[in-house]
């Protein structure tokens, strides 16, 4: 465990001689020890070493007279380099009061408010905005009001998985034709690195929601196709390892369209092959052919990313929890399950296994259970993935406020989305503030406080309803974001 050191900065030694605020400091922020500078005696150069020893890098600012300005912008400039936490006390009488420090932000707030560091944390507002875009509407709004402002995408396996990867590592962009859900043609892409054969697929980009109109969101007739064709033009370019990040799915298909573009092989009852796969022609299928696969996948790794660890089938299954959101009407959904079971089936008896209860199989319509029953992959937690790739955590104590959201906020955002990985990793003082669309969460101040959420902001219905929510994204969205108090 990290042992922090508080740095407090002064032009008047006398005002941080008293132990009661000292010792008041250290208990309030878990430190073990303390320095002093005296910016009125020192020189700023020496300053940047003293940071790097802190190691927490938390700062307590203790000014008893004007600091000239220039000091004072030499001096900020210092703090955002080393990515200090910064506190202000700004009048004497808070120093030999215990309960100062409960209060130390607020205080000369306008003068002092661009000292809040503030980390934007987001994921895409499904079928509206982007990751990258809401975080850079969010950004471009706060530093606006004077905030310092960072902004990193992660991603729980769903749209924005390659923006979130492509500044981590040196990767290719590798681009291609592939079709989208409907079979229309469109343009695509994948990221890799031939050095180490490691190649980023996201689902999203062939097979997304926002991808498919909403007059044509009828799954049944809706094919994972084109995620197959990514996979195999990363494997016929030489890449041996595959990430495959599966959210943000519009479709509904078990998988079986992305195997057909793999070269798997579907037989109705005549012995004739099935071609272009999906729920509609699954009771149709009698047989099916995955023997070209062993030449296809031999010496292939492959691995998926969510942030569904749902089964494929029942009342917690791909279709019952997450139909509706793809188009599937409820007085549907029964007949979803019944041609999923019928699949499930014919499956078992062709490879001699069962993955439908396995973590993640009901993930992007059945897209993990097809990769687990076809492709040998395994299951990777999405945001925990890349947030363990991004070295996040280690970040995160430089930061006063962490903001992060999506689209729609609801019990499923506790459970393994970016929302869920954001609140595990940051730790007080840091807050958590949430943005969203639409919030269906309704939980109590104490629970939000239990969470380390300070508050949640939403668009429906306060702004707007949802429909103008939806089409007027980006204007609702900066609305959003003005709205924000940060004390």
């Amino acid at each position: 465990m990290i042992e922090r050191v508080l740095t407090f900065i002064t032009n008047r030694d006398e005002l941080v001689e008293d132990k009661k605020f000292v010792n008041n400091a250290l208990i309030k922020f878990q430190a073990k020890s303390y320095v002093f500078y005296n910016i009125a005696t020192r020189n700023l150069e020496s300053l940047s070493y003293i940071l790097q020893e802190s190691s927490s890098r938390i700062v307590i600012l203790v000014f008893g007279d004007k600091i000239d300005n220039k000091i004072l912008v030499d001096l900020y400039e210092k703090l955002i380099a080393a990515q200090a936490l910064l506190y202000y006390v700004n009048d004497l009488t808070q120093l030999n009061n215990p309960a100062s420090l409960d209060s130390i932000n607020t205080t000369n707030r306008y003068m002092f408010h661009k000292y809040y560091r503030i980390l934007a944390v987001l994921d895409s507002f499904k079928g509206t905005l982007s990751s990258k875009e809401v975080g850079n509407l969010l950004k471009k709004e706060m530093t606006s009001r004077g905030y310092y402002v960072d902004s990193r995408l992660v991603s729980d396996g769903g749209e924005g998985f390659l923006d979130s990867i492509e500044d981590l590592f040196k990767l290719e962009k590798i681009r291609l034709k592939v079709y989208d859900p409907t079979f229309k043609i469109i343009n695509s892409y994948f990221l890799g690195s031939l050095k180490n054969k490691n190649a980023y697929i996201e689902m999203a980009k062939s097979c997304g929601l926002n991808l498919v109109n909403p007059e044509k969101r009828n799954p049944l007739n809706l094919s994972t196709y084109g995620l197959g064709e990514t996979i195999k033009a990363a494997i016929d370019k030489g890449y041996k390892n595959l990430f495959i990040g599966i959210g943000g799915s519009g479709t509904n298909d078990c998988g079986m369209g992305m195997l057909e573009a793999l070269g798997v092989k579907f037989f109705d009852e005549k012995g004739l092959e099935l071609e272009r796969i999906s729920p509609k022609k699954f009771l149709s299928i009698k047989r099916i052919d995955f023997s070209s696969l062993k030449q296809t996948l031999k010496a292939i790794k492959i691995t998926f990313l969510s942030d569904v660890t749902n089964p494929l089938l029942g009342n917690l299954g791909a279709t019952t929890c997450y139909g509706l959101q793809k188009g599937i009407k409820k007085e549907e959904i029964e007949n979803y399950n019944f041609l999923f079971n019928s699949i499930n089936e014919l499956v078992k008896r062709t490879t001699k296994k069962d993955f439908s209860s396995s973590i993640g199989s009901g993930a992007a319509g059945g897209v993990g259970y097809a990769i687990y029953s076809f492709l040998k992959g395994n299951y990777l937690s999405g945001i925990e993935t890349i947030i363990s790739w991004s070295g996040l955590p280690k970040s995160l104590s430089s930061y006063h406020y962490i903001i992060s959201g999506e689209g729609t906020i609801d019990s499923y955002s506790l459970q393994g989305k970016v929302i869920n990985g954001i609140i595990n990793i940051t730790k007080k003082p840091a807050k958590i503030i949430l943005l969203c669309g639409v919030n269906e969460l309704n939980l109590s101040n104490s629970e939000l406080e239990n969470l380390n959420i300070s508050k949640i902001y939403s668009i429906v219905p306060n702004l707007a309803n949802k429909a103008d929510s939806i089409s007027n994204s980006k204007k609702w969205f900066s609305t959003l974001c003005s709205e924000i108090i940060i004390n």
